[in-house]
């Protein structure tokens, strides 16, 4: 990535950014008992995804970007499972669930192309 190149320019966080959205959208008919609970932690999980290449972009080396490249990895496997946990808990469809368990893998997917890039 070029250094003066804006993160918002990144497909990651553009993709990572409407996964929130949509995140937020499919929780808000979670339960409210759940609202500091695993509805709060989802939506922490997915909101770090794209704060952490944000913040790796505006670091000053490849090395710097990988580490936070791989943190927002992390974040969308977390997400995964929280996705997953709240389906199971039978909160979400099975169709909400596997587009937004889509759109998260491909986010990931994405990630993971970007650190074998930068490698």
């Amino acid at each position: 990535m070029r250094r003066e190149a804006s993160f918002r320019e990144l497909v990651a966080w553009q993709k990572s950014m409407t996964q929130v959205e949509e995140i937020y959208r499919e929780t808000r008919s979670w339960p409210a008992e759940e609202r500091f609970g695993l509805t709060a932690q989802v939506r922490r999980a997915a909101v770090s995804v794209p704060a952490k290449i944000s913040a790796g972009s505006g670091r000053s080396g490849s090395a710097e970007l990988r580490l936070h490249l791989s943190i927002a990895h992390g974040s969308c496997c977390e997400v995964q499972t929280l996705l997953e946990v709240g389906h199971r808990l039978g909160f979400s469809t099975a169709q909400n669930f596997d587009e937004l368990l889509a759109a998260s893998e491909e986010v990931s997917r994405i990630i993971r192309g970007f650190i074998r890039s930068l490698a």
